[in-house]
C-alpha cells in the first residue's frame, strides 16, 4: 500500500522518505485498516509503506484515504478575545488569539499580551507545544503577545506573516484644529523579536503550510475598494495613506467536518475573503467561519451582503468574535439562530 504524505520543514526528511538515522522521537507503527492508513505518530511528515517503522517529531493523528491525507480531528481553543466564558480565572482583552491543534499546533495571533500565557495555563496548554505562530496582520491587538510567547518559550519559534505586517500602522483621527495619530502596530521591532527567538517567514497570496492548513492574503477586491473604517491608516516615509490591508491573512483548515475558515479581523472584507478562498481552493461551501469580522463599523448594505454570502456558502457554524461588535453579533444570531455561536476566551471547538 502506498504511504501518506504530509509536508514539513524538517530537514531530516528527504524526498518524503523516513531517514531513521536522523529523525528524533518515539518509534511508531503504521497500521493498515480497510485501505486506510492511520498514523499514530508524533510527526510532521511521513511517507512509508504499511508496517514500516519510523521516528517522528510532533504529535498528530493523520488519516489517509483515496483523496489523500486528512485530519481526523481539529481542535480550536480561544486564548484571547474581548469576552470570556467565565470571569475567573480567564482574562479577557481587546484582541484575538486562537490555538489550532491538528497534525501540528499553530498559534494564530497573540492578542495584546495581557491574557495569553495565563489563559493557556488555564486550558492546560504549554508554550512548548506550539510549532508555529501565524500573524493575521500587523495590529497591536493581534501581535502584542508575541514577545511574551517568545520569552515563555525560551527557544526559537517559527513566525509566519505577510511582508507588509511591519509597515507602520496608525489610527488617524481628524478633529478641528488637532489631528491625532496613534500607533497601533507591532510593539517591538523586528530585530527585537528576532533577538528573542523569532524566525520570520514571509508569506503572501494563497498557499499551504501543511496538507490541512492554507493561508490567504492579498485578497482580490473590486477596483477602488477601501476599508470602511477610515481611521485605519499606514505610514510610509512620513506619508499617511489608507491601509489597503494586503497583509490581512486568513486561514483555511481542512477538517474531518469540512473546510473551516479562520479570520483575524477580516479587514480585507469577509465577503471578499470568502469569495477569494472559494475561487482559489475550489470549495463551494464552508463548514465553519470563525473569528473577527470587523462588521461593527460596516454599512447596513455590506452587512446584508455578508449574510447573503454566508448563506450562499452554506456555512454551518458562524462564530464571531473580537471586532464584530455586539450589535452585528446580535443581528447574526437573530438571522442564523442555532448556526450562530459567540466565541469567547475559553471556548473550545472540535471539527
Amino acid at each position: 500500500m502506498p504511504g501518506a504524505y504530509c509536508s514539513s520543514r524538517n530537514s531530516n526528511i528527504e524526498a518524503g522518505v523516513i531517514n531513521r538515522q536522523l529523525l528524533p522521537g518515539k518509534i511508531v507503527r503504521i497500521v493498515s485498516v480497510r485501505k486506510t492508513v492511520i498514523f499514530s505518530t508524533p510527526c510532521r511528515c511521513l511517507r512509508a509503506a504499511s508496517g514500516d517503522r519510523g521516528r517522528m517529531p510532533v504529535p498528530c493523528f493523520l488519516l489517509r484515504n483515496g483523496n489523500g491525507v486528512r485530519m481526523m480531528k481539529m481542535r480550536l481553543s480561544v486564548l484571547c478575545e474581548n469576552t470570556v466564558c467565565s470571569p475567573m480565572p480567564f482574562i479577557g482583552e481587546h484582541g484575538l488569539s486562537l490555538l489550532i491543534e491538528n497534525e501540528t499546533t499553530t498559534l494564530y495571533d497573540t492578542g495584546q499580551g495581557f491574557g495569553l500565557i495565563n489563559n493557556m495555563k488555564v486550558l492546560g496548554k504549554n508554550p512548548d507545544m506550539i510549532d508555529r505562530i501565524i500573524i493575521s496582520h500587523g495590529h497591536y491587538d493581534h501581535t502584542g503577545g508575541l514577545m511574551q510567547m517568545l520569552k515563555a518559550r525560551g527557544t526559537g519559534m517559527e513566525v509566519y506573516c505577510h511582508p507588509d505586517a511591519f509597515i507602520q500602522k496608525i489610527a488617524y483621527y481628524q478633529m478641528p484644529g488637532n489631528n491625532l495619530e496613534v500607533s497601533i502596530g507591532f510593539q517591538s521591532s523586528r530585530q527585537e523579536y528576532e533577538n528573542a527567538g523569532a524566525h520570520f517567514n514571509w508569506i503572501s497570496g494563497y498557499g499551504g503550510l501543511s496538507d490541512t492548513l492554507a493561508f490567504i492574503s492579498d485578497v482580490a477586491r473590486p477596483e477602488g475598494w477601501k476599508t470602511w473604517d477610515v481611521r485605519l491608516k499606514r505610514k510610509i516615509d512620513g506619508i499617511i495613506e489608507d491601509d489597503p490591508f494586503n497583509d490581512d491573512l486568513s486561514l483555511l483548515v481542512e477538517t474531518e467536518s469540512g473546510p473551516v475558515v479562520l479570520l483575524g479581523c477580516a479587514h480585507a472584507g469577509i465577503v471578499e475573503i470568502l469569495e477569494d478562498i472559494s475561487a482559489k481552493s475550489g470549495h463551494t461551501s464552508f463548514h465553519a467561519v470563525i473569528g473577527g469580522t470587523h462588521l461593527e463599523s460596516a454599512s447596513a448594505e455590506y452587512f446584508e451582503r455578508t449574510v447573503e454570502v454566508i448563506e450562499r456558502f452554506n456555512v454551518a457554524i458562524i462564530g464571531t468574535s473580537h471586532c464584530t461588535g455586539f450589535k452585528r453579533s446580535s443581528a447574526l444570531a437573530s438571522h442564523f439562530k442555532d448556526r450562530f455561536t459567540q466565541v469567547a476566551v475559553g471556548t473550545v471547538m472540535e471539527f
